[in-house]
């Protein structure tokens, strides 16, 4: 029986981020909210899984400030009060929320949007791999379906040399069956989270057959990544 206490699922990379010291309002498509900004600093706006395209407001009611590279916005009132202040934000993906935004004496605030229907997607999304890299990981171990090609192709990580042994390829995921050959006098130590080294997070699973390697003797390890066109 497979020992799925060996498996780290990693699917960090398809989740939204975590979030500390923010307002984080859940909102309707096209729905609208009400939350605080600081009457004398900066607010930073952000909807999750989204980019902000634009920003409607009564003219002279708010300082706008675009970050056109990240999608995001901030704001600041224009006339240091506690009135309240109506703004439009509209996305890239077409929504547009309605913020009523009430100006409070503190510091810099940030305001993160999430849209439930998208937030209910990305965590949809994020199951599916799950149940994806762990049919692929059967299938590699089991050497049945969705096989791609064999290699002897050799690779490292933390200066232990490892060899791809076959590639495989499921939905949009891609598989690797890495062989470790421990040719030291000293057992060795592996972990899972030692081949989580990319930036861009392709990686979302991996399962190894023995963490701890005997001298003379080997194991495997089965790496599931995102395929190319996911890994935006």
């Amino acid at each position: 029986m497979t020992n799925w206490s060996k498996v780290a699922l990693l699917l960090i990379a398809l989740m939204p981020p975590s979030v500390y010291a923010v307002q984080v309002k859940e909102i309707a498509a096209d729905g609208e909210i009400e939350a605080f900004i600081s009457m004398d600093e900066l607010t930073r706006i952000k909807v999750f899984e989204d980019r902000i395209r634009s920003v409607k407001s009564n003219q002279g009611d708010v300082e706008l400030f675009d970050d056109k590279e990240l999608g995001e916005v901030y704001i600041r009132p224009s006339h240091r009060s506690n009135t309240p202040i109506n703004i439009f934000v509209t996305t890239e993906k077409n929504y547009t929320y309605k913020l009523l935004l009430i100006p409070k004496k503190i510091p810099s605030e940030q305001l993160f949007l999430k849209n439930i229907e998208e937030d209910k997607k990305v965590v949809e999304k994020a199951e599916f791999y799950k149940q994806a890299a762990i049919g692929l990981i059967k299938s590699m171990r089991a050497k049945k379906g969705h096989f791609m090609r064999d290699t002897e192709e050799i690779t490292e990580f933390e200066g232990n040399k490892f060899t791809i042994k076959a590639m495989y390829k499921s939905h949009s995921l891609l598989g690797k069956v890495l062989e470790f050959d421990n040719t030291d006098s000293q057992h060795v130590r592996l972990n899972p989270q030692m081949f989580i080294t990319d930036r861009d997070q392709q990686v979302i699973a991996v399962s190894i057959d023995s963490l701890d390697v005997s001298p003379d003797t080997k194991t495997y390890i089965y790496i599931v990544e995102r395929g190319q066109h996911e890994r935006s």
